[in-house]
């Protein structure tokens, strides 16, 4: 039996190195949220204008622009409540060079800009309060890129 002990180890361990791996993250929230329209994917829109998580949720936000057309970029931005156009002005003064994001304390996550048909991954934390986040494209002349991230109790 003492002999058989050596091989039981080996066929345990490369059994246990086999075993499948979930990659997926328990006690996230996955949401998706694209650019466009479903009649026009060059809309100037987001294609939900509402969001549901719950307060301090971890979120896995994929974001796609749907638009083809060569330059055009958008993003997402998640702001404090009443905050959005003066995150868009600061963002857009802000410049390219940051991304069309401003550093201030009222952008509470925020991608960089997504390029035509690509897709991005943002991984951020819930507020931990509920109420209606804004979200919003601040590149310049997407003002009326919003919408709102409802976070509940």
């Amino acid at each position: 039996m003492a002999k058989n002990i050596p091989v039981l180890l080996i066929f345990l361990a490369l059994n246990a190195a086999a075993a499948p791996v979930s990659t997926a993250v328990p006690n996230v929230t996955r949401l998706e949220l694209s650019t466009g329209t479903a009649a026009n994917k060059e809309a100037f829109a987001y294609s939900k204008d509402r969001l549901i998580v719950k307060a301090g949720a971890r979120v896995s936000l994929v974001f796609k622009n749907g638009a083809s057309t060569p330059g055009s970029t958008y993003n997402f931005v998640l702001v404090k409540p009443g905050k959005a156009q003066s995150v868009i002005d600061a963002s857009v003064s802000a410049g390219s060079e940051k991304g069309w994001v401003a550093e201030t304390g009222e952008v509470l996550t925020a991608s960089k800009p997504a390029g035509p048909g690509e897709t991005l991954t943002i991984d951020f934390t819930a507020p931990g309060e509920p109420g209606e986040y804004p979200y919003v494209c601040t590149i310049p002349g997407h003002a009326t890129m919003r919408g709102i991230l409802k976070v509940l109790k």
